[in-house]
């Protein structure tokens, strides 16, 4: 069955687009086996190649960095690609592609990734061709459709995407498709001479397609959304001199509150039970949806940037408040390395 495609509600563009928080815990590649989630290559000038996961040609997978790792939840463990034999060692294109159940989604993300560096080494910033990092869909692994397109990022910061198009067909904003079983994250750089070495290899270390809970409500005060520290081990000395032993340094810590409508509760509640296993799972939260918008909008830095985060508690506590008798949350969520404040 081909995959479908449906825009959002009212309700969710709404509050996006006057950026209500965004967490984004679920991601359909945990349950896509091994052998169906392959990086690959090709010759001809299309953005995605034309080969299925089962097969073999221009097979780029390096089993020393396994695809594995870009579903583990550990951004600091990334899967790199290889040069496939009969490509080129100044090679332009790779894709990581995957092959799934039919999975729904509306939401992706690409986080722990070179291709800021990649891109200011090879793209337009150093007079080459543009370069392309295009997310793609299709039913059969040969035809494409492209959902979104990020173009000559300078930074490695995550790149997020929640406003998604069905290629030139409807909807061209909000997308959320459903249906789908072949996915694919494209790198292409016309010209380069990509992976002559191991540091001009792609790299990525997660990338997740799932659907979002998006909130309807912003914090409420008491909010610290720039809590930035780091933790270090002091000796001194009977001389006077001192050391520091860094075990981190730069991690964001948010304590926030949130009142919870009835949409929002449940919604919320599906997240965190289901797609970040009781607060077990790390998962993504964007202060300022619309602000991580990529290009127009996205530097890299506040208040647009995306975090890898874990919960701080054991336990959700969402009492009625007296204030219109709503739910009220507290959060206190952690960043988990490497830290946005360390990318460059």
């Amino acid at each position: 069955m081909a995959f479908t495609a449906a825009q959002l509600s009212s309700e969710v563009r709404s509050a996006y687009s006057k950026d209500k928080p965004i967490f984004l815990g679920e991601n359909i590649l945990e349950g896509v086996t091994p052998a169906n989630a392959v990086w690959r290559s090709w010759t001809n000038s299309f953005p995605f190649p034309n080969y299925t996961v089962g097969g073999a040609t221009y097979d780029a997978t390096d089993t020393a960095y396994p695809t594995s790792r870009l579903s583990d939840r550990l951004t600091s463990a990334r899967s790199r690609a290889l040069l496939p034999g009969g490509i080129s060692p100044n090679n332009d294109r790779w894709a990581f592609v995957f092959l799934s159940a039919e999975f729904s989604f509306d939401s992706i993300a690409i986080l722990e990734h070179n291709f800021g560096t990649l891109s200011k080494q090879y793209g337009t910033y150093n007079s080459g061709n543009t370069f392309e990092i295009n997310i793609g869909l299709s039913d059969d692994g040969s035809n494409w459709t492209i959902i979104e397109t990020f173009t000559d990022p300078l930074t490695d910061k995550p790149l997020v995407s929640f406003d998604l198009a069905n290629g030139s067909g409807s909807p061209s904003s909000y997308a959320q498709f459903s249906g789908a079983t072949y996915g694919a994250v494209s790198i292409r750089c016309v010209g380069a001479a990509m992976g002559s070495t191991p540091s001009t290899l792609p790299e990525i270390g997660e990338v997740v397609f799932g659907k979002r809970m998006q909130l309807l409500h912003g914090p409420i005060v008491p909010y610290e959304d720039r809590n930035i520290g780091s933790e270090v081990i002091r000796y001194s000395g009977s001389t006077g001199t001192g050391a520091t032993f860094t075990r981190y340094a730069g991690r964001r810590i948010v304590n926030a509150n949130y009142y919870l409508t009835t949409n929002d509760k449940g919604n919320f509640l599906t997240f965190y039970e289901d797609h970040i296993d009781h607060g077990l799972k790390q998962f993504l939260y964007v202060p300022k949806g619309s602000q991580a918008a990529f290009p127009a909008s996205y530097g890299g830095a506040e208040p647009g940037e995306a975090y890898w985060m874990s919960l701080q508690e054991d336990q959700l506590n969402l009492p009625v408040d007296d204030v219109y008798f709503l739910n009220k949350m507290q959060l206190g969520m952690r960043e988990n390395a490497p830290f946005n404040s360390g990318v460059q």
